[in-house]
């Protein structure tokens, strides 16, 4: 987060914590009185706690006041509080001022006024904010009073590469060894630090911090400089800057395009303007054109050219587009850049100031008519168009399934080498002796008593996290316990299976039971470790404890002990292979049912958090041995069992029969996940439920046929290898075979990548032809032109060069943010988990994400902040990414990975079948920011197959922005536009507005921002039953902060839909096809009535 939000979320915590001892120490009639005395004046109330400190107070501290000693010194902690708190209140004081009629609406909306003791954390945040922007030498001294440094000046000081301990260490700030706050060698370690020369600078690190904290260009150039992600608010200024340079030339290539007011300065440094409060003096316009496919676009157009006619398109400051409208959008914004002019470009889309429409300045616009059809502009049946789609799938989804052809055959490689040194152990001499077992017990148990132990310190939250192995704290904790789980239940299930005589259960018993003896003492050796005592707070009650851990330990390992030897004898009744397959589970299961024993028998004595983390953990090495026996089960077993059942069928091609139909239900519901991915926001019926079961079901047909055919394939390698490779030994070839297939796996992969042969490259190109091609003039296009395929590369542009100051043509149009979806099906926060997606932008200055809390980053849990905005210039290709590609990202319609819409079944089909348009790229808040594509791609086509993807790993998955937010609203309202026209032409036969009001809804969640619109005005049915109205113009925007009944900012919101007074053409058109103007967004080839009939009825729309 951004300097002033950290400073501030800071103090409001300590803040709130002085509020809280002081509410305490007043009467009830002192708390009347004290309503109207400011925090400062109520300091003494704040010295109670030397005397005496409430336990709930002094864990309030101890959060808030970073250090690294223990929390037993509780009289430093208070001794450092109490002088924070003096500080504050002095600083507070200081710089506090007195507004009365601010305090007057306050009193009016039920609030206190502002710096008294009843200030709530809003009104604090607002107060602190304040004075930090306007006085930016006022941050210093607030973190002096603190001793607290933002992370993003640790950071831009070198930082990054800090483990997060050292970070957080190093922002306490101007601290006294005598504090006591820090142990000797963490004082020594934090002094250096800071004492050190700053890389390339005469300055020591502790004054270069000075200098940025109150110098916030000097801070953002030098974070850019450290290649340090970035957030929100540290670059909105910039964004600001950009526009105002906009607004001065717009002004002079239109004089009577806006107010001269609007007309700003833009702020010298070191001063630097709260840019929120910038933006709503700034009074920012914004367009947002919503997803939607070409229905959109040429929706969309209808309205810019009636927007150019009114002479209201210069207005625009925001151009935010998602989808179909990215197409149009982008499409403008490269007319605007080639052309040079806003107002040229308005004149052209004015239908009265260009009315030939033959004539070659319209030429773009004519353009967009003949590449209606941009996918194949010449669609019949035996075109190279058609034809080139088709192959162009076929060629790259065979690809793709090579790929995972192969990686399933490595898989069923490794299985088969498991099978084989499995079988290996078996033949192992076993002299079947209780010392062996006693010894390979404790062998066993010893590592496993130390991962368990140490993992049910997770709740331990007193300890440094510092340590690789900081009691269970580090999830490769976990990670070894599940391994060593597996390892253990495979060798076992091994030791068990060989007998060379029959033996009794009772001998088998009598052989086991060092293995009860030491799972006894491993089960009580884990109880004292896990800290099972944490619950008893009497020494009565502890023994208690105690005599249950001892007890129940006894018989659950007594238990334990008697199943282990019923598996050992149901294995002589089993084959070979189903031991292997089965062993491991039934092994564990023995174990997990001892726990449960245990847990049962000490009832309410058994810790209730220890009780969570076995069930968790339970939960977790089920799910790794279900995936045991479905995984070697078909490697072993599924094939042979298939060509059984084949057999059974003599004379009769039955193989033929079973692939026919399994090709045919496997593409039919291809063809059903598509369509449900276009359409998600159809009503449900029955048809439709029947669809979606048929739909879930079949990647696990898929799966099993698609087994079969590895299965065959890896051992037809087997069998040939030899014939091949003479020298391979037989018992070695399955090694060697594995090693080979994992070679080849990976650098195929390496060659093919997860993106290059998905269908985003044809996708991309045709509509940066129909699109951005159509913004060239006639003649510098048939110069650089492909004469064969019709592409150039030359029709598109950068990003980065969309902005005023390029030096590659100026660019003086709406500054364009081109919506797209970070797609998280893996979250870390559960409020954010039904969304599956963030909101990630392309813009020409910055792209990237943030959905960061206005929370300090002392409570960072990680390095990994929940935001990432690059400079464009320098993110994920050279000099960024080209704006056609950021407009074919926006539109990926479809992806196994598509935010909210996303779902295992559907992802898996897609992407076996390399249904794929989307992209992954570089994480911009990783290292790998700077890349536009994995180096091997295996890894993330596999999350593609299993509709997984999050925001930590390396490279994120980018995909439509409707799988967020099809609207664009989102990021208008996340920039406090005071003005949004919204134009909404996504499917929506049902008029549910479901893409408004999930906008509306993410806003509200969001940003705070209440956004009003009465949609009955054009859901309700006139006499006709049509639409009563095409637009909304009267609705509102709350921003965080109006008054009520007094919005900041307002909307107009506009539907494609008839209201029956449209043009006969329009008329005659819905006629013939009712769905008009809903048609599906599946439907990309439009005809030359259907294009001039969303075209017309954009028009008419305002």
């Amino acid at each position: 987060m951004d300097i002033v939000t950290d400073l501030t979320a800071q103090a409001v915590a300590n803040i709130g914590i002085i509020q809280n001892i002081c509410k305490k120490e007043l009467s009830v009639d002192e708390r009347k009185s004290a309503q109207d005395l400011y925090l400062w004046q109520l300091n003494q109330k704040v010295l109670v706690i030397e005397n005496e400190c409430p336990e709930s107070v002094a864990k309030s501290i101890q959060d808030v006041l970073w250090c690294s000693i223990g929390i037993e010194h509780t009289d430093t902690f208070k001794r450092c509080f109490l002088e924070l708190a003096g500080d504050l209140l002095q600083w507070l004081q200081a710089n506090h001022k007195h507004d009365a009629v601010r305090d007057k609406a306050n009193v009016k909306a039920g609030l206190a006024k502002n710096g008294t003791l009843y200030c709530t954390p809003y009104q604090w945040r607002n107060i602190v904010r304040e004075i930090l922007f306007d006085d930016p030498s006022a941050r210093l001294t607030l973190a002096q009073a603190m001793h607290y440094m933002p992370v993003q000046i640790i950071l831009s000081l070198g930082g990054k590469d800090l483990s997060q301990a050292e970070q957080r260490l190093f922002q306490t700030w101007e601290i006294k060894e005598t504090d006591g706050l820090l142990t000797p060698s963490d004082y020594k370690a934090y002094s250096k630090w800071w004492d050190r020369v700053y890389d390339g600078n005469e300055v020591k690190r502790s004054e270069f911090a000075k200098i940025l904290l109150k110098d916030d260009t000097a801070l953002l150039k030098q974070l850019n400089m450290e290649k340090v992600p970035l957030p929100f608010e540290s670059l909105f200024n910039d964004e600001l800057n950009e526009i105002c340079r906009s607004r001065i030339d717009r002004m002079e290539d239109d004089p009577g395009a806006f107010e001269e007011r609007l007309v700003t300065d833009i702020p010298e440094a070191p001063h630097i303007e709260d840019p929120l409060k910038r933006a709503a003096k700034m009074d920012l316009h914004g367009l947002a054109l919503s997803g939607g496919g070409i229905r959109s676009a040429t929706f969309s157009l209808g309205v810019l050219q009636k927007l150019a006619e009114d002479g209201k398109l210069p207005r625009f400051d925001y151009l935010s587009t998602v989808s179909g409208g990215g197409y149009i959008g982008t499409w403008l914004a490269c007319w605007i850049k080639r052309s040079g002019s806003v107002s040229k470009v308005a004149d052209r889309l004015n239908e009265k100031k260009s009315a030939d429409p033959l004539g070659e300045e319209v030429r773009p616009i004519r353009w967009l008519r003949m590449f209606s059809n941009y996918l194949a502009p010449d669609a019949s049946v035996m075109s190279a168009d058609s034809w080139t789609m088709g192959i162009t799938w076929l060629r790259n989804t065979l690809i793709n399934q090579v790929l995972l052809l192969l990686l399933l055959c490595t898989a069923l490689s490794v299985v088969t080498d498991l099978a084989f040194t499995w079988n290996y152990f078996t033949k192992i001499p076993n002299s079947y002796d209780w010392k062996v077992v006693a010894k390979w017990s404790v062998l066993i148990f010893v590592p496993a008593v130390w991962f368990v132990g140490a993992g049910m310190k997770t709740y331990d939250s007193a300890h440094d996290e510092r340590n690789l192995f900081s009691f269970g704290r580090n999830r490769l904790l976990i990670i070894f316990l599940i391994i060593w789980t597996v390892l253990v239940t495979y060798v076992v299930s091994s030791w068990l299976y060989p007998q060379p005589f029959p033996i009794v259960f009772s001998n088998r018993l009598g052989l086991l039971w060092p293995a009860a003896v030491t799972g006894f003492v491993a089960m009580v050796s884990i109880a004292y470790i896990g800290l099972y005592r944490v619950c008893a707070q009497k020494p009565l009650e502890k023994k208690l404890v105690d005599a249950a851990i001892i007890l129940s330990s006894a018989i659950a390992a007594g238990a334990a002990w008697l199943m282990l030897a019923g598996v050992w004898l149901l294995f002589d009744y089993l084959k070979k292979d189903w031991v292997f397959i089965l062993g491991p589970p039934l092994v564990l299961e023995c174990i997990s049912t001892c726990v449960v024993i245990r847990m049962a028998l000490m009832g309410k004595l058994f810790p209730d958090e220890r009780r969570e983390w076995w069930g968790r953990m339970g939960a977790i090495t089920h799910r790794t041995m279900l995936m045991w026996i479905l995984v070697t089960y078909s490697a072993r077993e599924l094939p042979d069992e298939f060509k059984l059942f084949c057999k059974q069928f003599n004379g009769f091609d039955i193989k033929t029969v079973l692939g026919v139909s399994w090709a045919g239900l496997v593409g039919s519901a291809v063809k059903m996940a598509y369509q449900s991915k276009e359409n998600p926001g159809k009503p449900d019926t029955n048809t439709a439920a029947v669809k979606d079961i048929f739909v879930r079901v079949a990647p696990y047909i898929f799966m099993i046929g698609f087994i079969i055919i590895g299965a065959n394939a890896f051992r037809g390698l087997a069998h040939l290898l030899p014939r091949f490779i003479h020298w391979i030994p037989a018992g070695n070839k399955y090694f060697r075979l594995t090693i080979a297939l994992a070679a080849i796996t990976y650098l195929f992969s390496w060659r093919v990548g997860v993106n290059e042969f998905s269908l985003h490259h044809f996708y991309r190109n045709r509509l940066v032809r129909a699109y951005l091609g159509a913004t060239r003039k006639r003649t510098d296009r048939d110069k650089t032109a492909n004469n064969f395929t019709g592409f150039d590369k030359n029709d598109d542009i950068k990003l980065s060069t969309f902005i005023n100051t390029s030096g590659d043509g100026d660019y003086i149009g709406p500054y364009p943010i081109i919506n797209s979806t970070l797609n998280a099906t893996v979250v870390s926060e559960l409020d954010r988990q039904d969304r599956k997606a963030e909101s990630f932008i392309f813009s020409p200055l910055y792209s990237g994400f943030d959905f960061s809390p206005t929370r300090s980053a002392a409570y960072a849990k990680n390095k990994v902040y929940e935001y990432g905005y690059r400079p464009t210039a320098v993110y994920a290709y050279e000099k960024g990414p080209m704006i056609g590609t950021a407009m074919a990202i926006s539109g990926a319609a479809v992806s196994p990975n598509m935010g909210y819409h996303s779902a295992p079944a559907t992802a898996f089909l897609l992407t076996m079948f390399n249904v794929r348009l989307g992209w992954w790229m570089g994480n911009p808040r990783r290292s790998t920011y700077k890349y536009s594509d994995p180096t091997s791609g295996v890894a993330y086509l596999i999350s593609d197959l299993i509709g997984n993807s999050d925001i930590d790993s390396r490279f994120v998955c980018l995909s439509d922005g409707g799988h967020f937010d099809n609207m664009g609203l989102y990021e208008l309202v996340r920039r406090r536009c005071s003005s949004i026209m919204l134009v909404d032409a996504e499917e929506d036969p049902g008029n549910s507005f479901e893409g408004l009001a999930n906008a509306i809804r993410r806003c509200r969640i969001d940003f705070g921002a209440e956004i009003v619109i009465n949609t009955s005005q054009i859901s309700t049915k006139n006499a006709l039953g049509f639409n009563s109205a095409h637009a909304i113009t009267d609705g509102t925007i709350f921003y965080p902060g109006d008054k009520t009944g007094h919005p900041s900012g307002k909307i107009t919101y506009i539907k494609a839909g008839l209201v029956g007074t449209e043009t006969t053409d329009v008329l005659e058109y819905h006629q013939k096809n009712n769905l008009f103007p809903q048609q599906p967004t599946s439907d990309q080839f439009f005809t030359e009535e259907q294009f001039e009939s969303y075209r017309k009825l954009g028009y008419l729309s305002i």
